[in-house]
């Protein structure tokens, strides 16, 4: 699968593939509205995002004004924006994220040798992983959660013995 393919699915389970910036034009330039439209900005990412309805009830304020779509964040390539979305996360999901990180992206074996030792290394790679290894697993928890090895209880009603 490629980055941008990787980049258009975690975009669209956040919920962040059809988000519009509004732009104005002012003195033969266009400006899009920072967030919280606190000013203006020129790069489209650094504007507050809008769903397109939204946006479209914004553009009465002036004729020189505009939407356009923001592109999907870089999640395969930028760390902050593959935390945003592991952001969105569950509890139950976290654990199948960490899960997949270790055991199925980083191909690291929780039974291999000195459990202490192991641990420690273990943590580190996980700690260390690349926004690609991290959106590979992302992606696993929605599509494979069935690969958890022990069910993880949804409620407090199956902690019970």
């Amino acid at each position: 699968m490629t980055n941008q393919e990787i980049n258009l699915k975690i975009a669209k389970l956040c919920g962040k593939d059809k988000l519009f910036a509004v732009w104005e034009c002012q003195s033969n330039r266009c400006w899009f509205y920072r967030a919280g439209e606190f000013g203006y900005t020129e790069d489209i990412k650094e504007a507050e995002h809008y769903t397109e309805e939204t946006a479209k009830k914004m553009l009465g304020r002036s004729e020189y004004m505009g939407i356009a779509l923001v592109p999907v964040p870089n999640y395969t390539e930028n760390l902050n924006d593959m935390h945003d979305a592991e952001k969105t996360l569950t509890t139950r999901q976290r654990n199948l994220f960490v899960y997949a990180l270790g055991i199925d992206v980083l191909k690291l074996c929780p039974l291999a040798g000195d459990y202490w030792m192991a641990g420690e290394v273990d943590s580190w790679m996980m700690t260390n992983a690349s926004a690609r290894q991290r959106a590979e697993a992302f992606l696993q928890v929605f599509e494979e959660e069935k690969r958890c090895l022990v069910p993880i209880p949804t409620d407090s009603a199956q902690w019970k013995d």
